[in-house]
């Protein structure tokens, strides 16, 4: 207790020793304290005019910096004390108001004004190669979707020529593939191949979205396949007679919903004894529209009832969208013509207008009915006009009066004939004759017209020149038919040839 005692006290040996060390330590400390300040001052002797980017010794109290309030600090640089002499309350710095007096505009926003130049540069300059394609293919949508299938066709060409000139690597896949179908929808089966075949490779085919272009070639496949088919039991026949044409109806009939087997480009079907499938084959189902045109080219040639030659077309017509659109036409003057059914031949006039606003279908079928029906000649040749004018006004209108025009000038060379004005009749059936010489869809039935309005205004030499041009080919295929030779033998009148309706069929 006492030891305790004393400890506490301070006044034990231990406690002693350790305060003398304690004193010992101290003395030392503040020797080297006070040698490190001597040192220091030394040192720091001369440095109140020295300078350090980002500070200035001016601004700072002994072993403390003056603090500048956000309020005092320069606006441009943000880091010194805003003022100088000649102005004190000024926004800037001495150092950055020098700067700003040489250079007044602010570099920083100097180069980001250049910088959206230049974007704003490159972005117009690609919008102007690029609008040109975009918007003449946008035109091209409108146009289909408003059933304007000629000016479609023509402002996706327009587009193509566009992309061509921007980068001939561009292949613009959805572009062709928009030709195809619209080429598609105008029965124009061969255009639309080549838009595939040429211009869409199989690997693009594939693609989920251009799936629906399976449509078109499933489609050609089929119609090919049963063609071919259909042509090998046909040319078995010399040609069609009372004798063969039973047989060849009965030959078509019978491939109706058979398989054909296409194998190295060659086409069997599943009645052929001779051949036997190895599963290696591409299988179609015979295209039931295509027989049955087949079935009406055969009843046309006997010069069938009308009503066995419409009963045909009308198969045609119902065996899908595709040959009714192909057939219209085709059906509605046979209506007309044929069978003075003309309530159904107006309702095929609709379609084929809504089907292609573009076509003169339209205007055809239309000018047959006024002159069948309603013996309004002159009614049939202004809707005839109309329909030229409205291919004449079309993009490229000059070529669709060419390709498309006969059928409407074909019409008026017949309401001429009934109006007894013969010269103007030959006038307008030779210039179908040329467009038609130049385009190569010349047909036996404009020939003849041509030929009969000829002979009619006293134009031998142009008959006789026709005459030896048949002579040349010597196929008695496309000798004049007995229209021709009736009429010369005054057999048959004009009108009565105009009436006929045969040259409604084309």
């Amino acid at each position: 207790m006492d030891e305790n005692k004393e400890k506490l006290a301070g006044t034990s040996p231990d406690a002693e020793d350790i305060k003398d060390e304690m004193e010992e330590l101290a003395k030392v400390f503040k020797e080297e304290l006070d040698k490190a300040k001597k040192e220091a001052e030394k040192e720091t002797s001369g440095l109140e005019n020295l300078e350090i980017d980002g500070y200035n010794p001016q601004t700072v109290s002994r072993g403390k910096r003056n603090t500048i309030s956000e309020d005092e600090l320069c606006e441009y640089c943000g880091e010194k004390r805003r003022g100088t002499d000649k102005d004190p309350d000024g926004p800037y710095c001495s150092e950055c108001e020098a700067m700003l007096e040489k250079y007044p505009y602010d570099y920083r926003g100097v180069i980001g004004v250049i910088v959206a130049s230049c974007i704003a540069i490159a972005s117009i300059f690609l919008f102007a190669i690029n609008v040109p394609l975009f918007a003449t293919m946008k035109q091209g949508d409108k146009a289909v979707a408003d059933g304007h299938l000629y000016t479609a066709i023509n402002k996706y060409n327009s587009a193509v020529e566009y992309a061509d000139n921007i980068n001939s690597q561009n292949r613009c896949y959805n572009l062709h593939k928009k030709m195809a179908i619209v080429c598609f929808d105008m029965v124009n089966m061969n255009s639309a191949l080549a838009e595939i075949s040429d211009n869409i490779p199989d690997s693009v085919l594939n693609l989920l979205t251009f799936k629906d272009l399976n449509v078109i070639l499933d489609a050609s496949e089929r119609m090919q396949a049963t063609a071919m088919i259909a042509q090998q039991y046909i040319a078995t026949y010399k040609d069609v007679t009372e004798e063969t044409y039973d047989k060849i109806i009965a030959d078509l009939d019978a491939l109706s919903g058979k398989t054909i087997y296409i194998k190295d480009n060659e086409y069997h079907d599943e009645t052929e004894k001779n051949f036997t499938p190895d599963g290696t084959e591409t299988k179609v189902i015979a295209d039931e529209g295509w027989l049955c045109m087949y079935k009406y080219a055969a009843a046309q040639q006997m010069n069938k009832d009308p009503e066995i030659i419409a009963g045909y077309l009308e198969d045609v017509a119902n065996s899908s969208e595709y040959m009714k659109t192909l057939v219209a036409s085709l059906l509605a003057t046979t209506y007309a013509g044929l069978l003075e059914d003309y309530d159904s031949a107006e309702e095929l006039a609709e379609f084929v207008k809504e089907k292609n606003a573009d076509s003169p279908e339209y205007h055809m079928i239309m000018s047959v009915i006024y002159r069948h029906r309603d013996k309004d000649y002159a009614k049939a040749n202004q809707i005839c006009d109309e329909g030229l004018k409205m291919l004449a006004g079309l993009p490229n209108g000059e070529s669709y009066v060419m390709q498309y025009g006969y059928m409407l000038q074909i019409q008026q060379t017949l309401s001429y004939i009934m109006q007894d004005e013969y010269d103007k009749a030959y006038e307008t059936i030779t210039t179908a004759y040329d467009n038609l010489s130049m385009t190569g869809g010349l047909s036996i039935q404009v020939r003849d017209l041509y030929a009969l309005l000829a002979l009619k205004t006293g134009d031998k030499k142009t008959f006789e020149a026709l005459e030896l041009e048949i002579d040349s080919y010597g196929d008695e295929s496309i000798a004049f038919t007995s229209d021709v030779t009736d009429y010369q033998a005054g057999k048959l009148t004009l009108k009565e040839i105009a009436e006929s309706g045969r040259y409604d069929l084309i």
